[in-house]
């Protein structure tokens, strides 16, 4: 697991990636969670690690395959597998979290007691008390 350090100025840089794309609509592969989670990472820690995945697919199905080519389940076990793992209520902002949405696993990042999601239209929150698990950025 490698472990990542936020910039000195990583709120800054995280505020102005978010009031940026808040408008954003969802699209797989151009702008879905795991982007917008890998954009606020980025924002915050400079590493990329969406690098080569944007614009690769075109469907979260298509996405989810070629995460299970590199040996991951889904998308919330390569986050895994790059960030530490945390009790939900221990995350703090800047962390990822996960919510289950329609059934499904998605990510968030923590912006205190609500966590930024991504919603068809763009950013909406959901309490961070409805997060399943959260990691360390």
């Amino acid at each position: 697991m490698s472990r990542t350090r936020k910039t000195a100025c990583w709120r800054t840089r995280l505020l102005a990636f978010v009031r940026t794309n808040h408008h954003r609509k969802f699209r797989p592969g151009r702008w879905d969670c795991a982007l917008f989670t890998a954009g606020a990472i980025h924002a915050m820690t400079g590493i990329d690690h969406a690098r080569g995945w944007r614009s690769k697919y075109g469907s979260l199905a298509r996405g989810r395959e070629m995460l299970q080519a590199m040996g991951y389940s889904d998308h919330v076990e390569f986050i895994a597998h790059l960030h530490e793992e945390i009790p939900v209520a221990f995350a703090q902002v800047g962390d990822v979290a996960v919510i289950i949405e329609n059934d499904e696993p998605a990510l968030g990042i923590v912006q205190g007691e609500r966590v930024w999601v991504l919603r068809p239209s763009g950013l909406g929150t959901v309490d961070l008390t409805d997060a399943v698990r959260a990691f360390r950025v």
